[in-house]
């Protein structure tokens, strides 16, 4: 926990630089001074052109930061708000049959959201035919969707 904190903490100076670039406004001397020690010298066009207003280096930097620190390590609250130009969410319902194998699990927490994890841990020995996804359509789903899509970017959570 301890090393997760300060890791954390060592994120918060770029989160704050990101902020300012997110807000349009004047970077500051030590979100200038953070951008430069994360991206060093291949930055310096960039970090010139956002501070002179450019808005498109300062969308390029954020990628930059994000791209090298990951989404993942670095937590910028409301982002997608922020941000303009992301299009609204919306629901694409697939909806898909349920699986024989699914109806007889008994009800636990979570066991209509996660059957798999239902099916999984009552399977006393598993084997590679009795495994979930040989037989839950979802996966079939997604490897075809996958395919369709195969020259766009996708994100799977």
């Amino acid at each position: 926990l301890e090393a997760f904190r300060a890791e954390s903490a060592s994120y918060q100076p770029v989160a704050r630089a990101v902020q300012e670039l997110l807000d349009e406004g004047r970077l500051s001397t030590e979100a200038h001074q953070t951008i430069h020690g994360f991206l060093g010298a291949e930055g310096e066009a960039l970090l010139a052109a956002a501070t002179d207003g450019d808005i498109e280096a300062s969308s390029r930097l954020i990628r930059e930061l994000l791209d090298r620190h990951g989404t993942g390590r670095l937590l910028f609250r409301n982002t997608r708000a922020a941000v303009r130009g992301f299009p609204e969410r919306q629901l694409h319902a697939y909806p898909l049959p349920c699986p024989a194998e699914y109806l007889e699990l008994p009800l636990g927490e979570h066991a209509e959201l996660y059957p798999e994890v239902s099916f999984q841990s009552l399977q006393e020995v598993p084997d590679a035919q009795n495994r979930w996804w040989s037989f839950d359509p979802r996966v079939e789903w997604l490897i075809d969707t996958l395919k369709m899509l195969k020259k766009f970017k996708v994100l799977v959570i």
